[in-house]
């Protein structure tokens, strides 16, 4: 009740900007008027700083005589920022806030801290914990290199969200807006070690991004994902670098002793006239080379997609020697596939069923081989022109479901769409 005397009244005057504050120390009390909350929050920080210093450490003694006076005032700057950096390698949550209430009392409006710092994660990510729980710490067989500190010696932290959280409460309630900030690209590096195979799907998404601009005949597009593609060959050789293994310039050096290696026919001395001997040098050279353990096949990765697999397959089978005479004589084994499918289909035998389907897209795969077709990109083929007609059946449909019209319906529909594209 602001008519008693000695009460502190605070109350929002909007004829203030919203940070701009009015404090009125008189016989009567003290009045604080504010903008808005901020305006007050200000104007309450005012009367702090014309108290004793030890009104901070909470350990002022009452009562106090506080000198008569009137301020007006409002900041020059609506932005007043300060920057809390490794600030979980070191600080403990207590103390992170013990830090906005000092910035508070300096009426400072925001904090930029960072969710990722010395290449660790500072903030909990439940679909990754491992991010925080092993790469957010650094020593004591950390896979995160030690930047301050011993490696010998375990330090670090991290937020859990719920302390985030009531981090940001606590700094609102003080007028300071938390801005996050995210460490480039020492985020990546902790994602590489911690989680490795992450960064290795990332990279092979944008392989086969640069494959549909190829397949799309799309210069803009391939221009783009190569660079896409380079930015992760920068990447891991830079992690390279780091662990003192290689750098970007041994990665173009090993590239150019191994064709120079693998085309003895330029090169060197050796003779190879048709593209077939170009080829069997090259996988003779490669097992050579690298003294690969499981034979001629050992060197096909297996987390190659199952056709570019057996395309890969094939291919280096028939470097050996082992193919059919004729190309023609793939259809052969084609038709048998075929016909083994019918009987075990009969027979209902699903398992037998899914070996005898894998036979047959094996042999397709192989004849495509022989025939110099890409099936990959076959495949994309159709599954572009089907996208295609199905969407045309779509649109021409209008708002009729499919499954409110007849086979005849739909067939037309479909026999339309195929109408358009010739």
């Amino acid at each position: 009740n602001a008519q008693e005397k000695g009460n502190i009244v605070l109350r929002e005057n909007k004829n203030l900007s919203a940070e701009a504050y009015r404090l009125e120390v008189s016989a009567e009390g003290v009045v604080i008027e504010g903008g808005t909350a901020a305006g007050v929050h200000n104007g309450v920080e005012t009367l702090l700083q014309i108290l004793p210093s030890s009104v901070y450490s909470h350990t002022m003694p009452l009562p106090v005589a506080v000198g008569y006076c009137v301020v007006r005032d409002e900041p020059r700057f609506s932005y007043r920022g300060f920057m809390l950096d490794v600030c979980r390698t070191w600080m403990e949550v207590d103390e992170v806030k013990q830090y906005i209430e000092n910035l508070a009392h300096h009426k400072i409006n925001k904090l930029h801290i960072h969710l990722s710092d010395d290449e660790g994660w500072r903030i909990e990510i439940k679909s990754h914990p491992d991010l925080t729980e092993v790469g957010g710490y650094r020593g004591a067989g950390s896979p995160v290199a030690a930047r301050y500190g011993k490696w010998g010696e375990r330090y670090g932290g991290y937020f859990t969200q719920e302390q985030m959280r009531e981090v940001v409460e606590y700094a609102a309630e003080r007028n300071i807006e938390i801005i996050p900030e995210i460490d480039l690209p020492g985020h990546s590096h902790n994602l590489a070690r911690v989680r490795p195979e992450v960064l290795c799907n990332n990279t092979i998404e944008e392989t086969y991004e640069l494959a549909d601009a190829i397949a799309d005949g799309n210069m803009d597009g391939i221009k783009e994902e190569l660079g896409d593609l380079l930015l992760h060959v920068v990447f891991y050789s830079k992690l390279g670098e780091e662990q003192g293994k290689f750098n970007f310039a041994d990665v173009a050096d090993a590239e150019c002793d191994k064709l120079i290696y693998r085309h003895p026919h330029v090169y060197s001395d050796i003779h190879a006239d048709t593209p077939a001997e170009v080829m069997q040098n090259w996988e003779e050279l490669k097992l050579r080379k690298k003294k690969r353990q499981g034979g001629i096949l050992g060197g096909v990765p297996r987390s190659l997609p199952a056709m570019v697999k057996a395309f890969r397959v094939g291919e280096k089978a028939a470097s050996s020697g082992f193919d059919w005479e004729q190309k023609e004589d793939v259809w052969a084994k084609v038709k048998e596939e075929i016909a083994e499918i019918e009987v075990e289909m009969a027979a209902g035998n699903h398992e037998r069923t899914v070996d005898e389907i894998g036979d047959l897209f094996f042999a397709l795969i192989n004849m495509c081989r022989l025939y110099g077709i890409d099936p990959e990109l076959a495949l994309e083929k159709t599954n572009k022109k089907f996208i295609s007609r199905f969407q045309h059946m779509e649109a021409e449909a209008g708002d009729r479901l499919f499954s409110q019209m007849t086979a005849e319906e739909m067939d037309q529909l479909w026999r339309n769409a195929k109408k358009e594209e010739e």
